[in-house]
């Protein structure tokens, strides 16, 4: 069973083949879930795949809810023998009858038939090129509206230029560089609420950066790794500052961090991410892994699942009698 990758944009067969070296390229969601992952796949040898801005009849398509609204999914001829697999990302969720993939443990027990497959580390990735102590740089990964210290800018980068401390931005710009960064900040809020949907992405590339990472609770940071060993985790602003002043001034504590971060960091290679996602496609081939194929797919924000609380509702009368139908 062929393997299509829905892509957005009618120029899709000029997009760049490296993605190590063309990195920048590879900086949304459209791109690295669905683009580089055919990318990836094709270079590991994963036999019958390829990519378009089409739903393919009678193959496995796999996209973001987006890009396979945008291809029409729901015109697609003999849609019985055709496959979705629905890219969930952090931005939309599909219908509960489709395969979705996930980019959070967590949310594979939460929502139904969900697939959660690694996400991929950072493509053309420059590490660390200091390999002993000294914090002179810290780097904040992201997107700069979405860091939690920017309700504190002014006081922040007045605390770090007391402290001697540059603030680099690590955002689309130059996502791939840390070789100059000491300190990378994964922090996008101040609260102990434990963030659920987001990928741990951040944290598996300052491990093989080999650069110590400050997070926020986040629940797939908790799953890889562990709390206060290869990461500093902080639910407010006088935390990430304590944080940043332990790893300036604890010689020791930083070089341990780092070295663990970076032992973690070995096992999460593009190799590991492709294994993940032939155990996805092989599953569905040999018909092991189960995918509805229903004749739409619903674009509903992340967080509100009206479909699936009717089901559950609609489960619940019926086993108290309530509803027959």
């Amino acid at each position: 069973m062929h393997i299509n990758f829905v892509v957005k944009g009618d120029d899709y067969h000029r997009f760049p083949v490296d993605p190590d070296k063309d990195w920048q390229f590879f900086t949304k969601t459209n791109m690295i879930w669905s683009y580089l992952t055919c990318l990836r796949l094709k270079k590991f040898g994963y036999p019958d795949i390829g990519y378009s801005n089409n739903i393919v009849s009678g193959a496995v398509n796999v996209g973001t809810a987006s890009a396979m609204g945008i291809a029409g999914f729901h015109y697609t001829p003999d849609y019985k023998k055709t496959v979705y697999v629905v890219i969930r990302a952090d931005k939309y969720y599909a219908s509960s009858k489709h395969l979705s993939v996930v980019q959070s443990p967590e949310h594979s027990l939460k929502y139904r038939n969900s697939y959660y497959i690694t996400h991929w580390p950072q493509p053309g990735l420059l590490k660390r090129k200091k390999t002993g102590h000294g914090v002179k740089k810290i780097g904040m990964a992201g997107i700069p509206k979405h860091y939690a210290v920017s309700r504190y800018q002014e006081r922040f980068r007045k605390d770090m230029a007391d402290r001697g401390i540059e603030i680099v931005h690590l955002d689309r710009s130059r996502w791939h560089d840390y070789s100059d960064i000491d300190i990378v900040l994964a922090v996008r809020e101040f609260n102990k609420d434990i963030i659920t949907h987001k990928p741990a992405s951040k944290l598996i590339n300052g491990w093989k950066a080999k650069v110590p990472v400050i997070c926020n609770p986040e629940s797939t940071y908790r799953w890889i790794g562990s709390r206060g060993e290869d990461f500093l985790e902080v639910e407010n602003y006088e935390q990430l500052i304590d944080a940043i002043d332990l790893l300036s001034s604890d010689r020791g504590r930083y070089l341990d961090i780092v070295e663990k971060g970076a032992k973690k960091g070995e096992v999460y290679t593009n190799e590991k991410v492709c294994l993940e996602w032939v155990e996805l496609f092989d599953g569905i081939r040999k018909e092991s892994i189960t995918v509805a194929k229903p004749a739409h797919i619903s674009m509903k924000k992340t967080g509100f699942r009206f479909e699936e609380v009717i089901h559950d509702a609609l489960k619940y009368f019926r086993k108290k009698g309530i509803y027959k139908k």
